[in-house]
């Protein structure tokens, strides 16, 4: 190692700086994780891609029981997305709505599909909460801590985690240009609402 050295700020409201232990979100990179999660517990024999959301999840409403895992990875189930819908969006901010897999999931799983699974591709972030549930049932833990032990121990990512709310002072608060150009704060995303689909750092 020839240079090291932190840059610019974790918060620039409070002027914190960046240090080697600061998590940066990746945001919807955050997915790729989340799929090489599911591919793995495919090689082990415990998910198929062929398979639909109710043989995994039973409680899970007629709306969308039949969409299959393959069709989730590739963004071809037709869910309504919690993270772009202004209304969807809006409830998973209140308080305790997203504090769980199944509290996220009922803020969409209801409602009609935007198309026939299968037929068409949208990019969103319920197909990837969907594949979080299942992580955990399949799993027994936490989607959190099956990443920790299934993707990013075993690859060596010691400083990459599905960020939990304990570890939110952590990770660092992006900004951008205000309408005079100064820096203001970005808006902030709950790592529980992030979840499968986003909130890796």
């Amino acid at each position: 190692r020839l240079y090291e050295h932190d840059f610019g700020y974790a918060d620039h409201e409070s002027k914190t700086e960046n240090s080697g232990d600061t998590l940066f979100r990746v945001g919807g990179i955050t997915k790729q994780f989340t799929a090489a999660a599911v591919l793995r517990l495919v090689d082990a024999g415990k998910l198929d891609l062929k398979a639909r959301v109710s043989k995994y999840l039973p409680e899970y409403p007629s709306a969308g029981a039949n969409i299959t895992l393959h069709q989730l990875l590739s963004h071809t189930a037709g869910l309504p997305d919690y993270m772009s819908d202004p209304v969807l969006r809006q409830r998973a901010a209140e308080p305790k709505a997203s504090s769980s897999a199944g509290k996220l999931l009922e803020l969409f799983w209801k409602l009609p599909l935007d198309f026939e699974p299968g037929s068409d591709f949208r990019y969103g972030d319920s197909d990837y909460a969907v594949l979080g549930a299942i992580i955990e049932r399949v799993s027994g833990h936490s989607y959190a801590d099956h990443m920790q032990r299934a993707v990013f121990e075993p690859f060596g990512l010691t400083r990459t985690t599905a960020t939990t709310p304990a570890e939110e002072a952590k990770v660092a608060r992006g900004y951008t240009a205000g309408g005079d150009s100064s820096l203001v704060s970005a808006r902030s995303v709950d790592a529980s609402l992030a979840f499968a689909g986003a909130g890796v750092s």
